[in-house]
């Protein structure tokens, strides 16, 4: 849900490094030169294989959608995972946490998981 991919390209370390709050670094432990394997296992791009499970992008409307996507989504490919991508309406960066935003969020959450990661043989 309107998530980083990859806190280890330039642009995350740009991003990181212009935060006047510096809120990634605090997080990370540092910045990308003092705690670099933090950037990386935090990335989930980093943890994509075979193994990964379906996944589904959401993004509120107003909140760059699909921009934060496109690497991983090529890297799901290359292993034939399933993806898919939805935006909500109206929806800020943190939609989530709100009304009106809170309940369609979790209607496609849940179809999505019904339909993707639900035993089949036990429907």
């Amino acid at each position: 849900m309107a998530g980083s991919m990859d806190l280890t390209n330039e642009e995350s370390q740009r991003s990181a490094n212009a935060d006047p709050r510096r809120r990634i670094k605090t997080f990370m432990g540092g910045s990308w030169e003092s705690a670099k394997q933090n950037y990386i296992d935090a990335s989930p791009i980093t943890h994509v294989s075979q193994r990964t499970p379906p996944m589904l992008f959401m993004d509120g409307e107003f909140d760059r959608p699909g921009e934060r996507y496109p690497s991983i989504i090529k890297k799901l490919d290359t292993f034939s995972i399933h993806h898919e991508s939805q935006v909500i309406k109206d929806g800020p960066h943190p939609f989530w946490s709100s009304h009106p935003f809170f309940d369609p969020a979790l209607d496609i959450l849940v179809e999505f998981f019904d339909r993707t990661l639900k035993d089949k043989k036990t429907s």
